[in-house]
């Protein structure tokens, strides 16, 4: 079974459209006419079968959504499938360009005190949202201590910063922060 993170999720299945198993999906990613008009193939996770790899048949632009039409497609699949996402592998995504990064990079970065050098912990999820994006940081508990968790806005007053070669990203720790 394909390792789930060779591959990157790039848009939410949210309903059927139409009667011919074409379905609305909301795209996840900020170059939309870009990523979806060359699509020709996306995976689906499940749990019996893994990665199932679909073909699209076709692509249509609304405002807001992507209409997509794989192939074998019915409306009841499409339905059976509402909420889930649709995969793209890893090794097919475009260039971010030099000095930039796609938030899935910040996943398993370790988080580091800018004025101390000192290691917090680990990024383990972003969270892209209305106002600012989160980090959540997994800090290490004290000897014998438990684990815990912290969201720090992924803005420049807190994130001093970003390097994603050597593997770490810098944070400033105001007193409350964490």
């Amino acid at each position: 079974m394909p390792d789930k993170s060779n591959f990157v999720a790039i848009g939410q299945i949210i309903k059927p459209h139409g009667v011919h198993g074409e379905f609305k999906v909301l795209p996840l990613t900020d170059f939309i006419e870009e990523r979806f008009s060359n699509l020709k193939d996306f995976f689906i996770f499940n749990e019996n079968d893994g990665a199932v790899k679909c073909s699209v048949v076709s692509v249509k632009f609304t405002p807001r959504y992507v209409i997509v039409g794989a192939e074998g497609f019915t409306i009841e699949r499409a339905e059976a499938l509402r909420e889930q996402y649709i995969y793209i592998e890893k090794k097919d995504i475009m260039d971010a360009g030099e000095d930039n990064f796609y938030a899935f990079d910040l996943v398993g970065l370790a988080v580091i005190e800018n004025a101390t050098g000192r290691r917090l912990g680990e990024i383990i999820n972003v969270y892209s949202g209305s106002g600012n994006d989160m980090i959540e940081i997994s800090i290490a508990g004290d000897a014998g201590g438990d684990a815990k968790t912290a969201l720090v806005p992924f803005v420049k007053q807190f994130v001093k910063k970003i390097d994603i070669k050597g593997g770490a990203v810098y944070i400033e720790v105001l007193e409350g922060l964490l």
